[in-house]
């Protein structure tokens, strides 16, 4: 009887939100995150917020990206369900919304809310579960060897190793394709045959050609280039092919084509791209630390990570780590802090139970080095808060250029990363550096995201 009424709600809601924003003809696209219903209208004008703000069940209402938010909390999938069988849009029709939103920083950060979303309460899940296995094996009730890390490591981890295949097929749902398509393709990148190919730095032979192999585990952007590419593909083929024979050769051309060219393309310009990189970081940081530290500190996570640019400046920093016993351009990069700092302040301006949930959960895995779904859930997902980020950013990779700090072994990030940068000769400077670091990075996020993000007043990114 509960679930009934439940839903009888849900129904009224979602027809009466749909009426106020004028009604399924004034809707070209309709989507939703974890608390919004995203759309975008032919005329905004028409749409009184006052009256949709009256709405029972509505909590509140943004303007931003180019799109009319309405804020209905967590039960915001069941309502987009109504609302998406009333308008005949589906989230992965994202043709309907092309051309709506203006300037590329707004099409690029709509893009990235799109694709993401979906993939964040996988990311939170085993983001926590690290943080859980963080503390259990800080505390000495857990041990490297026992059977309950091993199986508290591989759940906690699973989700990052396997992200190209969690965003292949939110981006081919985002692009309009088969999502499993996009899994596919995103699998085949971390193909482990593939994988250990990079590792060990071959090349594949085809048709006497040598291409360069490029471990792809935990990024972002080669699986939704080859999703984009794999939709516009499998659009031609259904154009061209006959109907008879559609249903089997379109999967097959659009995977025989799409995942040699996502590996043997984009692979080789990421990594040429990221040599290029490597090579000039290295140049300015011999020119000066601070100034080097001032460029990377802004772009490094909410950049080069998702690029997957960084793997060039991991490299590099494992030969430094082999030959001279340390490395100081990850020491230059050590605040991971400063996404808790963010979240913090997202959760404590946010006005919606659900956002000051999320950014609170975003704070404790951000904690612990898992900063992920900050990044993806929150910081990308806001102008004010990624110019806050960039500027804390920078002024924070200072402090690690003056006490010349560096990474003595590869760590990780978060709470447990600071014995990284222990020297062992017994020299305090380079630890006192990522210490200072990480809590100049963690209040500035804070005091700016604070200070900077209003979620009343959320600007149209244009």
């Amino acid at each position: 009887m509960g679930e009934m009424v439940f839903m009888a709600d849900t129904t009224k809601l979602a027809a009466e939100i749909l009426e106020m924003v004028g009604g399924a003809d004034n809707v070209t696209f309709v989507a939703h995150c974890m608390t919004r219903l995203r759309f975008n209208l032919k005329d905004e004008s028409i749409v009184d917020d006052a009256k949709v703000k009256a709405i029972d069940g509505v909590i509140d209402i943004r303007h931003s990206a180019g799109q009319y938010q309405v804020i209905v909390g967590p039960k915001v999938d069941k309502v987009y369900e109504v609302v998406a069988k009333e308008t005949g849009i589906d989230a992965g029709d994202s043709e309907a919304s092309e051309g709506e939103t203006k300037g590329f920083l707004g099409k690029l950060m709509k893009l990235i809310s799109g694709i993401m979303m979906p993939v964040l309460p996988a990311l939170i899940a085993c983001g926590m579960i690290n943080a859980v296995l963080s503390i259990l094996t800080t505390a000495g009730a857990v041990s490297a060897e026992s059977g309950i890390y091993t199986l508290l490591y591989g759940m906690g981890n699973a989700c990052m190793y396997f992200l190209p295949v969690l965003v292949g097929s939110s981006a081919a749902q985002f692009f309009g394709t088969d999502r499993y398509i996009g899994a596919v393709l995103g699998a085949i990148l971390i193909y482990p045959t593939f994988v250990a190919a990079a590792g060990a730095g071959d090349a594949l032979d085809l048709l006497g050609m040598k291409f360069t192999m490029v471990s792809y585990s935990s990024t972002v952007f080669p699986a939704i280039v080859a999703a984009w590419f794999a939709s516009v593909l499998n659009k031609w083929l259904r154009a061209v092919l006959p109907d008879v024979v559609a249903f089997a050769l379109v999967p097959f051309l659009t995977v025989a084509v799409a995942a040699p060219v996502s590996l043997l393309v984009i692979g080789p310009v990421i990594q040429q791209a990221s040599s290029l990189l490597a090579t000039a970081v290295l140049a300015v940081y011999q020119f000066s630390p601070v100034l080097c530290g001032v460029i990377l500190g802004p772009i490094f996570g909410l950049v080069m990570i998702p690029l997957g640019l960084h793997w060039a400046l991991i490299v590099l920093s494992i030969n430094n780590i082999m030959t001279v016993g340390s490395d100081p351009i990850l020491g230059l990069l050590c605040c991971s802090m400063g996404v808790v700092g963010a979240c913090l302040a997202f959760a404590l301006r946010s006005k919606d139970p659900s956002e000051k949930s999320l950014g609170f959960s975003c704070a404790i895995t951000g904690f612990f080095g898992i900063t992920e779904p900050a990044l993806y859930g929150i910081i990308l997902e806001h102008k004010k808060i990624i110019i806050a980020s960039m500027v804390a950013g920078a002024i924070s990779a200072v402090i690690p250029a003056i006490f010349n700090t560096c990474t003595f072994v590869m760590t990780s990030s978060g709470i447990f990363s600071f014995p990284g940068y222990m020297d062992p000769s017994g020299d305090m400077s380079s630890l006192i550096g990522a210490i200072l670091c990480n809590v100049v990075g963690l209040i500035l996020n804070f005091v700016l995201v604070y200070i900077l993000y209003r979620p009343d007043e959320e600007a149209v990114v244009e």
